[in-house]
């Protein structure tokens, strides 16, 4: 999906983050978010935040979630109880 196709945001979310924003700076809280795109795109998701995750960053952190499916699946949670008990 390209920016152009993208639905513009509506009214009240950007009211939402907006309030989100003014609050953490207030507060002098810090901030993240991601940032994808380039240039102005970019910069504007960036603005303000403390700490930035980019597009390259999600990708290995989605490729973490598969893995730990799939690590899930292959080791299911069993019972500990007498594991450790001495002969």
């Amino acid at each position: 999906m390209t920016e152009e196709a993208a639905e513009p945001p509506q009214p009240e979310c950007l009211a939402a983050v907006k309030s989100f924003e003014r609050t953490v700076h207030k507060h002098n809280k810090p901030y993240d978010g991601f940032v994808m795109g380039t240039g102005a795109t970019r910069e504007a998701m960036g603005k303000g935040k403390s700490l930035l995750v980019c597009t390259f960053d999600m990708l290995a952190l989605t490729a973490l979630v598969q893995d730990k499916s799939s690590t899930r699946e292959a080791f299911p949670v069993k019972s500990a109880v007498g594991a450790f008990r001495a002969s």
